[in-house]
């Protein structure tokens, strides 16, 4: 599954495996726990890993300050072990969740999925708790 991330003119393309996961669910998740409104006590900080054998993306998601998150990206090869930052960006985090909320409402058929669609109701509480905020 080809997959794609782009924020202003900085596109980072990957493929990720469904096979222990859903990278879909995972992403959101860890959006979600930045987002306050989203969960009742959002965290700075979260990782999480996306498998594409033989190799590992391994997020890291900052918050810096009220309104940016760092996203890092590293790519973990296993024929080596060798571990190489692939992506880093600097990002407002109002403009991230916009944009993700806008992809999955226009993709009716994402939200078909129950935990996904559970996740979207998630990120929108998040994003109006940051809209009156």
């Amino acid at each position: 599954m080809g997959n794609g991330l782009k924020i202003g003119d900085k596109k980072f393309g990957f493929v990720c495996s469904y096979l222990f996961s859903d990278p879909l669910e995972d992403i959101l998740a860890s959006i979600c726990q930045l987002l306050p409104g989203a969960v009742l006590y959002p965290r700075n900080y979260v990782t999480f890993t996306l498998l594409e054998e033989p190799e590992e993306y391994h997020w890291e998601l900052q918050r810096v300050g009220k309104d940016e998150v760092n996203i890092k990206i590293y790519l973990k090869e296993n024929d080596d072990g060798k571990v190489e930052l692939v992506y880093e960006e600097l990002c407002d985090i109002k403009r991230l969740v916009v944009a993700i909320g806008k992809h999955l409402y226009s993709n009716k058929e994402l939200l078909s999925n129950q935990k996904v669609n559970r996740l979207f109701q998630d990120l929108q509480k998040g994003i109006r708790f940051m809209k009156n905020n």
